[in-house]
């Protein structure tokens, strides 16, 4: 499914998948779909995320 634009995000060590998807606009279960992580809890470091961002849409 084309989601249209969008950016890879490199996760940093503080990061939170809810405050990520905060900075972006979109949901935590958006990043998870779309970078077909199955628990909310295995972010890491330097992970690079795809996210389609609400103001690219």
């Amino acid at each position: 499914m084309n989601y249209g634009q969008y950016i890879v995000y490199t996760v940093v060590g503080t990061d939170s998948l809810k405050g990520i998807a905060a900075r972006f606009g979109v949901s935590d279960q958006d990043i998870l779909h779309w970078n077909n992580v199955r628990d909310r809890n295995m972010l890491y470091a330097n992970q690079r995320l795809v996210i389609y961002p609400t103001v690219l849409r």
